[in-house]
């Protein structure tokens, strides 16, 4: 069933028996999977267990890493975020729906201990700390301008590519770069030294600042949904787009100082293995809110595997969809873990594939924690205390 399967009325009622056995079981972790530490993520990072803290930890993988740089992280965010609550262009020109860009960044500066920023925390444990601050800059970046695809205002649109976008691609020359800082605002100048320094730190080692920067670029011109999927494969394919998760790939790589092909043929598997967990962990997360979100009229889509699986496979209720959902993340979970073990015992992967395949396996899980822990997706009543 491996690669997203397009699920058979059978492989779906074995998978529905699986859950209704395990009901109420104690998740076991998965032993072949065994995480190796690095200099890197020793370094930058600390291990988190949460079942063992008693927080709702619905995989097989016990344990993630949480950054040591969290208050660097945040405090970039909560940088650019001002920066969009002061710009004449965000307040006056540019809306979502009735809410300028600038009060959307005021809305989020009242929940950012809380929130999206999070992810920012778990995601990228081998990063250091100026490496982990552009990261979080890039993420608020596309958080901001997520669903730009679903605006109808094209002069909208237009304004976001002239304005913001633009700062995104640097010019050729330093010459040109000096000549356009000069006419740029506050926001538009952080955005472009952002950028400017992906680069700066691709010199110092690896080349994954232009994946970023690249993967950035193409998530906030990413198509909009389609109105139905035909297959499972079909919709998980153009989530993995819609969620930027291969921005996050790129961060990875980025965390790592690496130079690793991200589709090396060599661990192809592996990280297709890796974004389907992603979109699945990702979408259990946030299938309420979405949903909720869908009902009252505030979007036009519910892009979301919890729901597909309901309409594919005609489930009864939405708990029945989410008990696939999850059985299909724990499966992908014991594919990825077969496929780490393989790639370790066959010696077809270099030992920069296999630091980049370790340090994505912290990512899903860093992606799977922040929606558990966040109040972006589970309410007031998910955030930690502190």
């Amino acid at each position: 069933m491996a690669g997203c399967p397009d699920l058979s009325p059978t492989q779906i009622r074995d998978i529905l028996e699986s859950c209704d056995k395990s009901a109420g079981e104690p998740l076991s972790s998965f032993p072949r999977l065994l995480i190796d530490d690095s200099a890197k993520m020793n370094e930058n990072s600390i291990k988190l267990y949460p079942a063992a803290a008693g927080l709702p930890w619905h995989c097989t993988i016990p344990v993630l890493r949480q950054t040591k740089h969290w208050k660097a992280a945040l405090s970039m965010v909560t940088k650019l975020l001002n920066l969009f609550a002061e710009d004449d262009i965000a307040n006056t020109t540019l809306y979502r729906g009735s809410k300028s860009y600038a009060n959307m960044a005021k809305k989020e500066l009242r929940v950012i201990d809380h929130s999206w920023p999070r992810f920012t925390f778990y995601l990228w444990p081998a990063a250091d700390e100026r490496r982990l601050e552009l990261l979080s800059a890039t993420m608020t970046l596309l958080f901001i301008f997520d669903d730009v695809w679903e605006m109808q205002d094209e002069e909208t649109i237009r304004i976001i590519q002239s304005e913001f976008i633009s700062c995104l691609k640097l010019p050729d020359s330093e010459t040109s770069l000096s000549e356009r800082e000069r006419n740029l605002t506050p926001l538009q100048a952080m955005i472009t030294q952002v950028i400017q320094g992906y680069y700066d730190e691709d010199l110092k080692g690896g080349d994954g600042g232009k994946d970023v920067v690249k993967y950035l670029i193409d998530f906030i011109n990413h198509p909009p949904p389609a109105k139905t999927y035909n297959t499972l494969r079909e919709y998980v394919d153009y989530r993995i787009v819609d969620m930027a998760a291969q921005y996050g790939l790129a961060g990875v790589k980025f965390s790592l100082h690496s130079s690793v092909q991200i589709d090396s043929p060599t661990i192809k598997r592996f990280i297709r293995l890796s974004l389907e967990h992603i979109c699945y962990s990702n979408d259990l997360g946030s299938y309420e809110k979405e949903k909720q979100a869908y009902n009252q009229g505030r979007v036009s889509y519910i892009i979301n595997a919890v729901d597909v699986i309901k309409k594919l496979f005609n489930l009864p209720d939405d708990v029945t969809a989410k008990s696939v959902t999850l059985a299909l993340q724990k499966q992908t979970e014991i594919e990825i873990g077969t496929e780490l073990e393989q790639l370790r015992a066959s010696g077809k992967a270099t030992a920069e594939e296999l630091e980049y395949c370790e340090a994505v396996l912290h990512l899903s899980m860093g992606n799977t924690f922040a929606s558990v822990v966040m109040s972006r997706y589970g309410g007031d009543v998910a955030r930690l205390i502190s």
